[in-house]
C-alpha cells in the first residue's frame, strides 16, 4: 500500500533515543520501502549538516509531518533532544486539537510526562506487537487521514491560503492561537499560587504525590523554597492540580540537586483530608417564592467558576440590607467547603495574564478551574473540562463532573455546564 504525502513534507517523523536506534531503523526502512517519506535522522544526514538543529527539529516535529511516532523508553525520558522533539510535537497536537498526531510505541514501562497512560499505544516488548505490526498500523493511519480529506475541506484550505496571503505568518499564527481548544493540562501543574512544568509525577500510594520539577530561574526557585514545610509553615495547605484532577495538599519535603546549571526538585506532597463533591451539610433554601435546592446552589457555584455567572450582590453602604441576597450568596459560595467561591478564576487570571499565548493561558485557566471545582465542593470527579475556542472577549467552556455518592443505592449526581465566559 502506498500513500500520497499531501501537504506535509513528511508522512511520519520518528522521535527516539539513540540507544533505541536499531529497532527504530527497522521501522524507518519498512515505511520508506512502502513509499512513505520518513523523517529519520540517518536518512537526512546531508540535509541536517550545518543546520541549527534546535530550530530545524522544532519545525519538523511541530509542522512538517502528518504523524509523529514516539518510541517511549527510559533512555527517551532522559535526553534533552528527545524532550525538545516531544514538546514540539505536543505543541502541534495541542494547537490543532489533534490527539492522534502523537503515536506512542512502548519499549518499556517508562512514564513520559505528557503521554498519558490512557493514550492508545503499540507495544514492542517481547510477546506483544512486532515491528511489522507497527509499520502496518502506521500505513493504515496515514491512509485513513488521506481518506478523511474531502473536497469541502480542500476548498476551505484553499480559501484560507488566499486569505492569509497578505500576511501569512502573523495572521495564521494569530488565528491558530485564538481557535485553540484544550481538554488536558499537559505536563503543567498548579502548585501553591504558581504554575510549573513537571518532568514527572509519581503516585506511590493513595496519599502522596512526588513531583519532579527542573528550574533555572531564581524566582521559581524562591517560590519552591517557600512552600517547603518548616517550623514557620507547618500545616500550610496548598492548591495542587495536574492532568484532570486537583487536591488540597501539604508539602512534606522538597529537596533539590544542582546539575548542569539547573535545580532539580523532588517535591513530596501529601493529601489533606478534604471532602470533595459535597456533603451532608448542604441544604436547600426557601424565601417566599424563591426556592433553591442544594443542587441549584452547586450548579450556580459551577457556573460562577466556569462562566463568571451569578455575581455576588454589590455591598450596600447606608442602604437597605437584603438578608435573602446575603443567604443566597452564602450558599453559592459554599460556606462549608474548603474554598469559598467568590469569583471566577478564569476571569481573574485574564486580568493578570496576557492572552497572547493562548495555549498557556488556557492551560493555566484549566488548572485553576479544576482546583476551584474540587476544593469548592462542586464535584468529586472531573469527567470532562474543555476550554476553547478562545476569542477576544470570551472563552467557551464545556464541563461535566460527578458529585460524591451520598446513598449506596442511588447514583451520584452529575453536574454539566456549557457556555461562554466573558473575559475582561
Amino acid at each position: 500500500m502506498s500513500v500520497e504525502r499531501g501537504e506535509y513534507e513528511y508522512d511520519v517523523a520518528l522521535s527516539f533515543a539513540g540507544e533505541n536506534r536499531p529497532i527504530v531503523e527497522q521501522l524507518a526502512v519498512l515505511l520508506r520501502a512502502k513509499g512513505l517519506e520518513v523523517f529519520y535522522d540517518d536518512f537526512k544526514k546531508s540535509d541536517l549538516w550545518g543546520r541549527d538543529l534546535f530550530q530545524h527539529l522544532d519545525d519538523v516535529y511541530a509542522n512538517q509531518a502528518r504523524f509523529c511516532v514516539v518510541f517511549v523508553s527510559a533512555a527517551y525520558a532522559k535526553k534533552a533532544w528527545t524532550n525538545h522533539e516531544l514538546k514540539s510535537a505536543q505543541s502541534r497536537a495541542f494547537l490543532e486539537k489533534n490527539e492522534a498526531y502523537i503515536l506512542p510505541v512502548r519499549l518499556d514501562d517508562t512514564v513520559i510526562p505528557g503521554i498519558r497512560s490512557t493514550m492508545g499505544y503499540l507495544d514492542l516488548r517481547p510477546g506483544k506487537d512486532t515491528i511489522d505490526d507497527v509499520a502496518t498500523a502506521t500505513l493504515e493511519k496515514i491512509a485513513d487521514a488521506k481518506a478523511a480529506i474531502s473536497a469541502g475541506s480542500s476548498t476551505r484550505r484553499n480559501k484560507a491560503t488566499k486569505a492569509s496571503a497578505k500576511s501569512p505568518d502573523k495572521k495564521a499564527a494569530t488565528a491558530t492561537k485564538k481557535a485553540a481548544v484544550i481538554n488536558s493540562s499537559g505536563d503543567w501543574v498548579l502548585l501553591a499560587e504558581d504554575f510549573y512544568k513537571a518532568q514527572s509525577i509519581e503516585i506511590p500510594d493513595d496519599k502522596h504525590f512526588v513531583v519532579t520539577i527542573t528550574t533555572s530561574d531564581a524566582a521559581e526557585e524562591a517560590r519552591l523554597k517557600a512552600i517547603q514545610t518548616n517550623q514557620h509553615q507547618f500545616g500550610r495547605q496548598l492548591p495542587f492540580a495536574f492532568g484532570n484532577d486537583a487536591f488540597v495538599v501539604r508539602c512534606e519535603s522538597a529537596p533539590s540537586t544542582f546539575e548542569g546549571g539547573a535545580h532539580k526538585w523532588r517535591v513530596t506532597l501529601v493529601k489533606e483530608n478534604v471532602q470533595y463533591g459535597g456533603g451532608w451539610t448542604e441544604s436547600a433554601y426557601i424565601s417566599g417564592s424563591q426556592r433553591f435546592s442544594a443542587k441549584d446552589f452547586v450548579r450556580m457555584r459551577a457556573e460562577r467558576i466556569l462562566l463568571g455567572a451569578h455575581a455576588a450582590p454589590a455591598t450596600k453602604h447606608g442602604g437597605h440590607f437584603d438578608p435573602t441576597d446575603s443567604m443566597i450568596e452564602m450558599y453559592v459560595q459554599g460556606s462549608n467547603n474548603h474554598l469559598k467561591v467568590v469569583n471566577s478564576p478564569i476571569q481573574e487570571l485574564s486580568k493578570k495574564m496576557p492572552r497572547t499565548d493562548a495555549a498557556q493561558y488556557l492551560t493555566f485557566a484549566r488548572l485553576l478551574a479544576m482546583y476551584y471545582l474540587k476544593a469548592g465542593g462542586v464535584v468529586e470527579h472531573i469527567e470532562r473540562l474543555v476550554l476553547g475556542p478562545l476569542k477576544r472577549d470570551s472563552l467557551h467552556v464545556k464541563f461535566r463532573g460527578i458529585r460524591s455518592k451520598r446513598y449506596s443505592n442511588v447514583d451520584p449526581e452529575a453536574i454539566e455546564v456549557e457556555g461562554d465566559c466573558p473575559l475582561p
